[in-house]
Parts: structure tokens; sequence; C-alpha cells
């Protein structure tokens, strides 16, 4: 995290911080919190996400369909047979094969 004062230099410093009933408070000394924005987003399909509020992308050889709003403790599924998962919510079948549309694996 990089903070800048008017009168001070640019520089990486270690920052840590609580947050209590709504209020950040600085752990560390000679910091003083103005303002702090966050911008977070939800995770998109072909993520899960983690117990820790993390989205992962599932990766080659799986994959995900399921919209990972509001929903933990999903999983990435292994790519079917007869399919190449680049990851993601990706799902291409092989010559001769196909699916029944992009909502589903098989």
């Amino acid at each position: 995290m990089c903070i800048r004062d008017r009168q001070s230099t640019w520089g990486e410093y270690e920052f840590k911080a609580t947050i209590e009933s709504g209020i950040l408070i600085s752990n560390t000394p000679n910091i003083q919190i103005r303002k702090m924005y966050l911008q977070t987003r939800k995770c998109f399909l072909g993520e899960i996400m983690l117990a820790s509020g993390v989205c992962q992308l599932c990766l080659e050889n799986t994959y995900s369909l399921v919209d990972p709003e509001g929903r933990t403790n999903l999983n990435c599924h292994t790519c079917p047979k007869n399919a190449k998962c680049p990851g993601g919510s990706n799902i291409t079948t092989d010559p001769g094969y196909w699916r029944l549309n992009e909502n589903v694996s098989t």
C-alpha cells in the first residue's frame, strides 16, 4: 500500500488496521487516517468465492457454471469427458460432441 501526505515523499509503508463497529483504527503509529476508499466487486461466473471472501477463477481443466453471488463453499468441477476447459466458465466440446446450451456442462 502506498501512502502519501502532502509534506512527505512517495514510499511504501506497512499499514495494519482493524475495523471495529465500522470505524477504521490504525495500528501504525504516526499515521492519521482521513479517508479510505475500497472498491470491491462480486465474483463472476467461472469464479468461486473462497471462505476468506476472495474470488478465485477456476483453473485449467476445471469450470464453474454457477452464479457465485452471495454463495460460498462452491467448487470448481472437473472438465467433462470429451471436452476442453481452459478455466473459468469456458467449456468447448471435442469434434463430434455438443452441449445443450452454454449453461450446462453436458
